[in-house]
């Protein structure tokens, strides 16, 4: 599964590098590749990072990446890799965000939710 974060920023500011948190992991889940590309027009630079972790596992497991933003950052596009291509997210409210992200769940579809936390920090399954 890849996460493909994208993130608007007028500054590039290196950070600590994100967390993972896997429920009830057999084996360790693996950060196998960190891609950055930055693009800048003007004052303004565009950074996309493409983090791809690996599941040595018989199973799907559910994940939770966290990461935070410096001031002037935002996340402008969110998409996840499915057999090879991206799948762009829609920006809803948090509560539709959420009760959709269970529906397709619970249909055994292997979803994406991006959101906004306390300050900066943002957190995706």
């Amino acid at each position: 599964m890849v996460f493909g974060l994208c993130l608007l920023q007028t500054t590039a500011l290196a950070q600590t590098p994100p967390l993972l948190t896997i429920t009830e992991p057999e084996a360790e889940v693996q950060l196998e590749s960190v891609g950055i590309d930055v693009e800048v027009a003007g004052n303004i630079a565009t950074t996309t990072t493409t983090l791809v972790f690996y599941n040595p596992n018989n199973r799907i497991l559910e994940g939770e990446l966290n990461f935070p933003l410096a001031e002037g950052q935002e996340v402008f596009r969110y998409a996840l890799d499915v057999n090879g291509k991206l799948r762009e997210g829609v920006v809803v409210e948090k509560d539709l965000g959420r009760k959709a992200f269970e529906a397709v769940v619970r249909q055994s579809i292997d979803p994406g939710l991006l959101e906004k936390t306390v300050g900066k920090n943002n957190k995706t399954r």
